[in-house]
């Protein structure tokens, strides 16, 4: 689940200007997959909304225009079999402008969609990194043991 506080938010008939300062998301990483996977698979999936446009018009859904939307200072805590405890790692900042402007607003459900698709690539970026980082440090932990081992192995032959 992925929830945003907002901070600061100013609406007219113009448009709305939102910003989430300090938000703080979880990742889990286990094996191949997280939870990252799942989240953005329910974002782009069928939803009930849409299931329930057949049935109401559009035009009774509520639409916005986002002129401005500003993400600063989240983090991310994540938690991965390649850590030995939870770490957080900060994310970097996004930024949308123009959601639904150029339709003339868009439902509800498509502005919260084009929110977080960003905040979840600035997320699955973050921890890309770090796992990728990890996963080298693994490696070359696992690489320099077992040359010490093959070192120890031949010096003792040589004793």
């Amino acid at each position: 689940m992925v929830e945003l506080t907002v901070d600061k938010f100013h609406h007219d008939e113009s448009g709305a200007y939102l910003l989430v300062d300090a938000a703080h998301l979880n990742a889990e990483q286990h094996g191949q997959t997280t939870n990252l996977t799942d989240i953005e698979k329910r974002i782009t999936g069928p939803s009930s909304m849409s299931k329930a446009g057949a049935q109401e018009p559009a035009k009774d859904q509520g639409r916005i225009i986002i002129d401005h939307f500003r993400l600063t200072h989240g983090r991310v805590t994540l938690t991965s079999d390649l850590l030995k405890h939870p770490e957080e790692l900060e994310l970097a900042d996004v930024s949308i402008d123009g959601i639904g402007r150029a339709s003339g607003g868009v439902t509800y459900e498509q502005a919260a969609d084009a929110v977080l698709d960003p905040i979840l690539r600035a997320t699955r970026n973050a921890v890309e990194a770090r796992l990728r980082k990890a996963a080298e440090d693994a490696a070359r932990d696992k690489a320099g043991s077992a040359l010490r081992d093959r070192l120890e192995k031949s010096l003792e032959r040589k004793n």
